[in-house]
């Protein structure tokens, strides 16, 4: 007999005579089945849609190796937010249980999935990046060494890409990267500057005037020597 309700009659006898029948029901469940769906891939920052299936049975989520945040845990469909933690170590595993309903509700089905995190790093810090004023400089143009595509922010956190094409000045934009099609979530500052420096810079030295021009005129010779107090800058 299959699954469903099925009848069948009892009878006894005595002497070879039957003398009492009865009617015997007896209804047949299917087994709960659980189906936790294909593992996930998932950029850091995103919050995980679970596809389980719960067949036959009610349902919970659980985490098996993780500490997130699991939202509306008994419907297949629940939600998963990684934490910190799961992001250092770069996954987490969830379990999908079914239990069957009665008269089988002893019996359970498990399944796991496990979640890989990629967590994009912010691109390499650079020194402050100097252009001379008559330059027309782009955030595209920016020698920044990074193992994908950028993208510019004018804030720290949050906000709208800006446009790499676009002429910019003197200030700090903040960079991030995109590999494996998921953008770090650290961003990096870069600085910007526009500076004049063809005209003669003030000389930095402590020394006094005279040792300056002793230091200029032995510089100068064609005896010059390696005899001017450090920190001298010619």
């Amino acid at each position: 007999a299959g699954l469903g309700i099925h009848s069948f009659y009892y009878i006894t006898s005595l002497d070879d005579c039957p003398s009492d029948t009865a009617l015997i029901t007896i209804e047949a469940q299917p087994l709960p089945e659980a189906i936790a769906g294909d593992d996930q891939i998932v950029c850091w920052g995103d919050e995980v849609l679970l596809t389980g299936q719960a067949n036959n049975g009610t349902t919970i989520w659980s985490i098996s190796n993780g500490s997130g945040e699991l939202t509306n845990a008994s419907n297949p469909s629940a939600t998963y937010t990684p934490s910190i933690d799961d992001r250092l170590q770069g996954f987490a595993t969830l379990l999908l249980t079914v239990s069957g309903i009665t008269p089988c509700g002893a019996q359970q089905s498990t399944d796991e999935i496990i979640i890989t995190i990629i967590d994009t790093p912010a691109p390499e810090a650079i020194a402050p990046q100097v252009y001379c004023p008559s330059f027309e400089v782009s955030l595209s143009e920016v020698d920044l060494p990074s193992d994908g595509p950028l993208v510019w922010y004018a804030s720290e956190n949050g906000g709208d890409p800006l446009d790499a094409t676009e002429f910019i000045g003197d200030g700090i934009y903040y960079v991030g990267q995109i590999l494996n099609s998921c953008e770090s979530v650290n961003r990096l500052a870069v600085e910007i500057l526009f500076i004049d420096n063809t005209a003669p810079q003030p000389l930095e030295t402590s020394l006094s005037p005279v040792d300056v021009q002793a230091c200029e005129w032995t510089l100068s010779s064609p005896e010059a020597t390696d005899n001017c107090t450090e920190g001298f800058i010619p």
